[in-house]
């Protein structure tokens, strides 16, 4: 990200704010993507895309690699309060499938986020906490 965001999107679903820009706590160079939290108790539906990723054919397995640190709240007796998860999309961006545990290489999710305050991810698989 050291030359801008590219061709990066993000934003939020109606009544969700978009709080994602370019930060200094990045793990390698000066800048990353960062999201900044939503006030307490409100649901928040926002997300950050990356450009169109062309898969190279006639390789077997793919893998993507990337690095992410997140805080979040877990909920009381575990669970998540807010989650993250990794969806692709094969067509554009018109639909988006959630990548399972089962086929992420590393740290897997580690909770079911909760469907309190009309969270939009509730009862998925997800990230939660601070799994440093």
């Amino acid at each position: 990200m050291e030359q801008g965001g590219g061709a990066w999107t993000h934003g939020a679903a109606a009544g969700s704010v978009d709080g994602w820009g370019l930060g200094d706590a990045a793990h390698r160079g000066a800048n990353a993507w960062q999201a900044a939290a939503p006030a307490a108790g409100v649901a928040n539906d926002q997300w950050l895309v990356s450009p169109t990723i062309v898969l190279p054919t006639g390789l077997s397995p793919l893998n993507l690699s990337f690095w992410n640190r997140q805080s979040l709240k877990t909920g009381a007796g575990g669970g998540c309060q807010d989650g993250a998860l990794l969806e692709i999309s094969s067509n554009g961006g018109s639909s988006w499938t959630q990548m399972p545990s089962s086929v992420l290489l590393t740290t897997p999710y580690d909770g079911t986020i909760s469907g309190s305050f009309g969270n939009p991810l509730g009862n998925r698989q997800g990230w939660c906490g601070d799994p440093q």
